[in-house]
């Protein structure tokens, strides 16, 4: 049987790496790293915490990058997916009416349809395509927006769309 210290010392290590980690925020934060925080966000989001959520919504500012952390971290979950693909819609609303003016990426635009498609809603999807076709000159011919978009139009069921864009 394992002795007390044993059992004790994982919990200790925990402990620590919660610090440490605590610690690497703060000092991302400080230092203005936002490439170093937007990958901590990214890593709390993909483990469900809502410590990454938490660092998001206290940064002063905010840019594509840690955006796009926090988007594609609740887009790449398993685990209660439909929860973080509703998730992913609300911020990209968010990021559409920030103040900042951060304007979506590729990578955005790829994630948010990616959602879209899990959830099956034409309507999201739809108005997603329409802001591409707005943002993107010929969004047909970037590849991994237009299989976004391929994507999305065919598992919502709308085969016509999906071959028009293909």
């Amino acid at each position: 049987m394992p002795s007390i210290s044993t059992v004790l010392w994982p919990r200790t290590l925990v402990d620590v790496h919660r610090s440490l980690a605590a610690a690497v925020e703060v000092f991302a934060v400080v230092c203005g790293c936002s490439r170093s925080l937007a990958a901590a966000v990214e890593v709390f989001a993909e483990t469900l915490e809502n410590k990454g959520r938490k660092v998001f919504d206290e940064m002063p500012m905010r840019n594509s990058v840690t955006w796009n952390a926090m988007i594609t971290g609740y887009c790449s979950q398993s685990k209660k997916a439909k929860d973080c693909a509703f998730e992913v819609l609300f911020l990209f609303k968010d990021m559409l009416v920030d103040v900042c003016g951060v304007n979506p990426t590729h990578t955005t635009m790829v994630c948010v349809l990616s959602t879209s498609s899990q959830l099956g809603v034409l309507e999201s999807g739809a108005c997603v395509h329409g802001y591409i076709e707005k943002t993107i000159y010929m969004p047909e011919n970037d590849l991994f927006v237009g299989t976004g978009l391929v994507d999305m139009y065919s598992k919502c069921g709308c085969l016509d769309s999906a071959l028009s864009i293909f």
